[in-house]
């Protein structure tokens, strides 16, 4: 379990690096100097509705890149539900990461397909699934 554990963060930790790189190289808007350049951008390279994920960071945290919820267990600006998040799920997420602007963003708009943001849900986003 513990091998697992590190594997999984050795694995997260280089995918980090390679998005980290990648918006450097892009001109990636930085979330924290401009939140909705950073959501137009990766709505456009994921191909997902940017109004739509702007509304639901407005609903989730109101882009506080600090904001925490559902009694300590959602994280950042996209509100990452850390429980759904675990080393086992498939796509693994840390608080630090849930906690970091860019990450955050990018997560949302690459997830946006395939997880269920509550307030998405509740702007009736997810229609059909």
């Amino acid at each position: 379990m513990v091998i697992a554990l590190l594997l999984a963060q050795d694995k997260l930790s280089k995918l980090v690096a390679a998005q980290t790189a990648y918006a450097a190289e892009t001109h990636a808007p930085l979330f924290n100097d401009d939140a909705l350049g950073a959501i137009r951008y990766w709505a456009q390279y994921y191909r997902v509705s940017a109004h739509q994920m702007t509304e639901t960071m407005r609903c989730e945290s109101n882009f506080d890149p600090t904001a925490v919820g559902d009694h300590g267990k959602s994280f950042g600006a996209a509100q990452i539900y850390l429980p759904a998040h675990g080393p086992n799920s498939g796509r693994y997420v840390t608080k630090e990461q849930a906690l970091d602007g860019d990450f955050a963003v990018r997560y949302m708009a690459s997830h946006w397909k395939t997880d269920t943001w509550s307030c998405a849900r509740d702007l009736g986003y997810y229609v059909v699934r």
